[in-house]
C-alpha cells in the first residue's frame, strides 16, 4: 500500500495516542474497513516497538563499554592484581544489566499514558435507538432524531444536553438517553460528568448495562484513575459471557 505524506502522518500520530478521541474514532472505522491500511498501522506498532527497544538496549551496551574500559585502564597501571581487582569487570557489568533492568520496567511504568489508552481504545457506540414509524410526530421522536443526528455528527456538547431533554420528556427511556449521554461527554473529554450518567446506566438491568461499564473503564482512564479502571475491567473479564470481556481482556495487558 502506497502512502501518502498525510496519511502517514496521522498513521503515527494514532499509533502515539496523539489524535483526538472524534478522529480515532473515525480513523478506527477506516481501519476496519480497510485491511491494507490495518497491515500499515501494525507495522507502525512493531516498527516503533523495535526503535524503543533497541534504544534501551544501545544505551545499555555503551554504558557496559564504558565502565569495563575504565576498570581496565585503571588496573593496567596496578603492580598486583587480586583476584577481587580482577571481577570489578564482570561485577560491574552484572550491575549495569540489573540497573538497566529496573531502568526498563521503571520506564515503562511512567510511559503508560491512561489518557493515551482511552484514546487508542475510544470509540462512539452504534446508533441503536428503536426506529420509531414515519407516522411518528410526536415531540418525543424529533427530540430523538435530533439528538442522534447531533450524535453522529460529533457535535457531542448538543447531543449530550438533548438526550439529557429526552430523559426528562420520557422518563421510561432513562436508560437509553443516560447512556448516549455519558458517551457524548466521555467523547467531549468531560469524564467525571460522564461517570455519573454510565453509573445509573450501568447500575440498573437494561441492554446497555454491559456496555456502559466498558465506557465507564474507558472514563476512569481519561481521569488518570487506573485503579478504578483495572479494578472495573478485571471483573468485566472474569465473568462467563459479557458484551466487552475480550476488550477488556485485552486493554488489562496494557494496564
Amino acid at each position: 500500500m502506497r502512502l501518502n505524506e498525510q496519511l502517514q502522518e496521522r498513521i503515527a500520530q494514532y499509533v502515539a495516542g496523539l489524535l483526538p478521541p472524534q478522529e480515532t474514532a473515525q480513523f478506527e472505522q477506516e481501519i476496519q474497513q480497510n485491511e491494507a491500511l490495518q497491515a500499515e498501522v501494525q507495522l507502525q506498532r512493531e516498527v516503533q516497538t523495535l526503535i524503543t527497544l533497541y534504544g534501551k538496549q544501545q544505551a545499555a551496551k555503551n554504558k557496559i563499554e564504558q565502565i569495563a574500559a575504565t576498570i581496565t585502564k585503571e588496573e593496567e597501571g596496578a603492580k598486583t592484581v587480586s583476584m577481587f581487582q580482577k571481577l570489578r569487570p564482570i561485577l560491574a557489568i552484572a550491575a549495569v544489566l540489573v540497573l538497566a533492568v529496573g531502568a526498563y520496567f521503571i520506564f515503562s511504568e511512567q510511559t503508560k499514558d491512561p489518557q493515551q489508552l482511552f484514546a487508542q481504545n475510544f470509540s462512539p457506540y452504534a446508533n441503536t435507538l428503536t426506529v420509531r414509524g414515519m407516522a411518528d410526530t410526536s415531540s418525543v421522536a424529533k427530540t430523538e432524531t435530533e439528538a442522534m443526528q447531533y450524535y453522529q455528527n460529533q457535535q457531542y456538547p448538543q447531543a449530550a444536553a438533548t438526550f439529557n431533554q429526552l430523559a426528562q420528556m420520557n422518563p421510561k427511556d432513562q436508560n437509553t438517553y443516560d447512556f448516549y449521554a455519558g458517551i457524548s461527554l466521555l467523547a467531549n473529554l468531560q469524564a467525571t460528568e460522564a461517570l455519573q450518567k454510565l453509573q445509573t446506566v450501568a447500575g440498573n438491568n437494561n441492554p446497555y448495562q454491559e456496555q456502559a461499564q466498558w465506557y465507564m473503564a474507558l472514563a476512569y482512564l481519561q481521569n488518570k484513575d487506573i485503579n478504578k479502571a483495572k479494578e472495573l475491567l478485571q471483573q468485566m473479564a472474569a465473568q462467563s459471557v459479557h458484551d466487552r470481556k475480550t476488550d477488556a481482556q485485552k486493554l488489562l495487558k496494557s494496564l
